[in-house]
This record gives structure tokens, C-alpha cells and sequence, in this order.
């Protein structure tokens, strides 16, 4: 078994779970090279009921990061910017996520309870399905 693969969001999923966060969100797989930068980050907004979860990975010359955003209500559903054409809903793992192909870019952005998801990152579509789909692989 492949340390690095196992490693793959863990410090995230720890941190996540400090906040009482267990649903399945951080991927448990990353493109050959992806590596962690730095911490977790971690911003409270107790005013809005609100705190955000941040990581970035990074091969070299490719970059991954995450975005969990925890609210006290169920989320309501945001808009993202992009370039051009409509998300195409990807499932996995009963949940439908939404992939945005931008110029430079790959995005996919998803809800599930009350957390709102998104992985942004500089590699392909195929890629960042894979991605997804490592969040609910046992």
C-alpha cells in the first residue's frame, strides 16, 4: 500500500471531524505527485454561523485545493462564476456534483447536509471524476 495514497486528505478529514463534521467530503486520492501545502485552514465566522475549511495539494506545476464550508443551516445553493456553458452533473456516490470546465481550470462544487464542497484544480476532467469518486470508495 502506497503511503502517499493513503494520505490523501487526512489532516483534513481530522480537522473536519474536531467541528463534528463525519460525511464523506475529502477525496482519498490525488493525481501521481499531489502533495500537500501547508496546513488545513480553518476561518470562523460566528457571526454568520459559518466556518470554512481550506486545503491545497500541489505537484510541482499543478495545483488541487479543496473548499468545505460548514453553515448552521442546511445550504441554500451559491452560484460560481465560469467562462461558458452550463455545469454537467457528475454522480458519485448517490450525490450529484457539478463539474465546471474553465479555460485553466476544472472545478467541481457539491452540497451534501449542511457543507457546501468544492475541489478546484488544474488538471483534467477525468482526473478530478476520479478525484470524486475517492471521497465515497471504502
Amino acid at each position: 500500500e502506497d503511503s502517499a495514497k493513503t494520505d490523501v486528505g487526512a489532516e483534513l478529514r481530522q480537522v473536519l471531524q474536531e467541528y463534528g463534521i463525519t460525511e464523506n467530503v475529502v477525496p482519498t486520492w490525488m493525481p501521481d505527485g499531489f502533495e500537500q501545502v501547508g496546513e488545513v485552514l480553518v476561518q470562523e465566522y460566528a457571526e454568520f454561523g459559518r466556518n470554512e475549511f481550506f486545503v491545497a495539494y500541489s505537484d510541482g506545476s499543478n495545483s488541487c485545493t479543496i473548499n468545505i464550508t460548514q453553515t448552521v443551516d442546511p445550504v441554500q445553493g451559491r452560484t460560481y462564476e465560469k467562462i461558458s456553458g452550463s455545469p454537467e452533473p457528475y454522480i458519485s456516490g448517490n450525490i450529484e456534483h457539478y463539474i465546471i470546465q474553465n479555460t485553466d481550470s476544472t472545478m467541481a462544487a457539491w452540497y451534501i447536509q449542511n457543507l457546501e464542497c468544492s475541489i478546484t484544480a488544474t488538471f483534467s476532467r477525468p482526473d478530478m471524476e476520479r478525484v470524486i469518486d475517492s471521497i465515497y470508495e471504502e
